[in-house]
Order: C-alpha cells, then sequence, then structure tokens
C-alpha cells in the first residue's frame, strides 16, 4: 500500500525474534499527522478492548452453556437410574 508516493520500509521481525526488541516505525512514515496517528493509535486500542470484551463474553457463555448441559446429563442420568431401579 503506498500513501504519498512512498513505500513503507517497515519489515517485521523473521520468526523466533521478539519483536518487542525491535523498534517500531514512526507512523508519520505512512504520511500521518502527529494528531491523525494518536487517533489511529486510540482507534486500534479501543478496537483491541472490544475484542478483548467480545471474546471474553463468548467465553463465558460457551462455559455457561458446559454447565447448563453437566446439569442435563447429571438429570438424565438420575432419570434413567429411577427407571430401571427393580421396584
Amino acid at each position: 500500500m503506498e500513501l504519498h508516493g512512498e513505500s513503507p520500509q517497515f519489515q517485521a521481525p523473521p520468526p523466533g525474534e521478539n519483536p518487542e526488541n525491535q523498534p517500531l516505525p514512526s507512523l508519520s512514515m505512512y504520511g500521518l499527522s502527529d494528531e491523525q496517528a494518536h487517533l489511529l493509535e486510540i482507534a486500534i486500542a479501543n478496537a483491541a478492548s472490544a475484542a478483548q470484551a467480545q471474546a471474553e463474553a463468548e467465553a463465558a457463555l460457551e462455559e455457561e452453556d458446559d454447565e447448563e448441559d453437566d446439569e442435563e446429563e447429571e438429570e438424565e442420568e438420575v432419570t434413567e437410574e429411577t427407571q430401571t431401579a427393580p421396584k
């Protein structure tokens, strides 16, 4: 993707290297002003927070469903035991 006729020179570190040790390129190299870069950083942080909240909500729902399934299985076992018990 080219912006203002320039191609970004940032390359991801090779696999196995710690990306935290690599300096991140300035967003100004993409032709963004300081204000635009700040707004973009806020938007990225908000999107990450929303994605995390959604993942946590989905995990909670899945856990709730698993608990309900376990309860239903226990009820079925009790019902089967009472139906097969000698009278």
